[in-house]
């Protein structure tokens, strides 16, 4: 069973993408009046409510999920996207081979505020990639632990122990050294100050790579006349007269709220919201409450005289 599973929500008249995250299942969520439920049953991920809801157009009060649906109730978007705790959550930066090192390096990077699942999901890659021996953790953002990321980090130096694997504490900042002496251990792990331009090239391409990757990227909307930038992690409405929308069209074949353009984990993409006339991409009629990802070039139409081409900036 996974650990943990991530949401995204959003709405009609909210201009952003609000992540949620469910540590643990069966998991609950309310909106107003709907009361979601969501559990893992048979490798199965199952949500129902107390009241019916949209799963990608079809109508449900009890619905499997998969990963990329999409679900609709009033005025209010759900995404869902699965996500397990053995990818490393963010923590983990990869495996090198440094010259000059007959093994093989695992690096980990920590971020300014530590919790105790960080430890647990190194712990988890550890167990996954055994072949290295070292195990280098980059705590230069360090400025923050409480008492139960510090009793994961001694389970885990207790674990690199036990398997004979080296452990390593990388460019600590003053602050962790500080943990490391309240919690009396900081003799049992070396403190590696000295920088490593092998280690610190790699860890900069990565984070750089990652920060792409999070969604990170903006899109361009444009039509002959004009032009919209659609953010990372935001909502652009598009609409008829109707002052919630930010991109507005005097079309009269445009409904009052037509589409949404969804900006989110490095992706733009469309929802048809049932209006009356329809949306199109490249020609293609797409159905309502549905999510269609967009690529470069592509072009996006609805009502009379409305063609927009989507880029990526």
């Amino acid at each position: 069973m996974p650990d943990m599973i991530t949401l995204k929500h959003f709405s009609l008249f909210a201009g952003h993408v609000d992540k949620l995250a469910c540590e643990t299942l069966p998991a609950c969520m309310t909106f107003d009046e709907y009361q979601f439920n969501i559990g893992y049953e048979q490798t199965r991920f199952i949500i129902n409510c107390n009241r019916p809801f949209l799963i990608n157009s079809h109508k449900s009060s009890c619905a499997e999920i998969k990963h990329g649906d999409l679900i609709n109730f009033d005025h209010e978007f759900i995404l869902f996207d699965e996500s397990h705790r053995s990818t490393g959550n963010g923590v983990f930066v990869g495996k090198i081979h440094i010259p000059g090192i007959d093994d093989k390096l695992l690096i980990f990077r920590l971020s300014r505020k530590n919790t105790g699942k960080d430890f647990t999901d190194i712990a988890e890659v550890m167990q996954r990639l055994p072949d290295a021996g070292k195990i280098f953790i980059d705590v230069a953002a360090t400025q923050f632990m409480d008492s139960n990321a510090i009793r994961s980090m001694m389970a885990l130096i207790q674990q690199a122990g036990d398997a004979k694997r080296s452990l390593y504490f990388y460019k600590p900042s003053q602050k962790f050294i500080t943990y490391m002496k309240l919690a009396n251990i900081e003799k049992k792990v070396p403190l590696l100050s000295s920088p490593n331009p092998y280690i610190d090239l790699f860890i900069e391409k990565r984070a750089a790579s990652l920060q792409n990757l999070s969604g990170a990227v903006h899109f361009s909307i444009s039509a002959s006349d004009t032009k919209f930038t659609v953010p990372p992690e935001t909502v652009l409405p598009v609409g008829r007269m109707n002052t919630m929308c930010g991109l507005l069209l005097s079309d009269s074949q445009i409904s009052r709220i037509h589409v949404l353009f969804v900006n989110t984990d490095a992706r733009l993409y469309l929802i048809d919201c049932n209006s009356t006339n329809f949306s199109y991409i490249n020609r293609q009629k797409v159905s309502p409450y549905c999510l269609n990802p967009l690529k470069n070039n592509d072009t996006v139409a609805f009502g009379q005289n409305s063609h927009f081409t989507i880029n990526r900036i």
